[in-house]
């Protein structure tokens, strides 16, 4: 059972534990969240908890939630971020701008950088192709019917 606050996230596992952890601004637009695994291995895992993105409006590309919330807010500059990352400048400007994607690797060194796991990287950029794979393809099957309807009128 997982339970939806304005600030928390209240999730109830099949052990009948409970953990609350404060929701963090950038993880408001995929709904995601990491809690703590409650097996006794040694290794513990993480589990990711996702809420449907709603198809009516457009995800936020993944640069632009680096921007807004690392960029824009003063916490890193580019250069110090793609410093931190041990890429070029313009590999950073590449996913601000839009221009590239961010791939399982980037998504790692994006993890080492700023602290943010990898899978709200992956799946921001995930939520994003799949929104433009969408609109592609409505946009095909306008066109599509379109040019029928013009075909049976001539």
């Amino acid at each position: 059972m997982t339970e939806i606050g304005s600030d928390t996230i209240t999730a109830t596992a099949t052990t009948r534990r409970t953990w609350t952890i404060a929701r963090k601004p950038f993880r408001r637009a995929l709904g995601c969240i990491t809690i703590p695994s409650c097996s006794l291995a040694l290794n513990p895992t993480r589990v990711i908890l996702s809420v449907r993105v709603p198809t009516s409006q457009p995800p936020e590309r993944p640069g632009q939630i680096l921007r807004e919330e690392f960029i824009k807010t003063g916490r890193l500059t580019q250069a110090a971020l793609a410093h931190r990352m041990g890429v070029p400048v313009t590999k950073v400007r590449g996913i601000l701008s839009g221009e590239e994607g961010i791939t399982a690797e980037t998504a790692l060194l994006l993890e080492a950088a700023l602290g943010v796991e990898a899978e709200f990287w992956i799946r921001a950029q995930f939520v994003w192709d799949c929104y433009r794979l969408r609109e592609v393809e409505r946009r095909t099957a306008v066109l599509e019917h379109e040019v029928k309807g013009k075909r049976t009128k001539a």
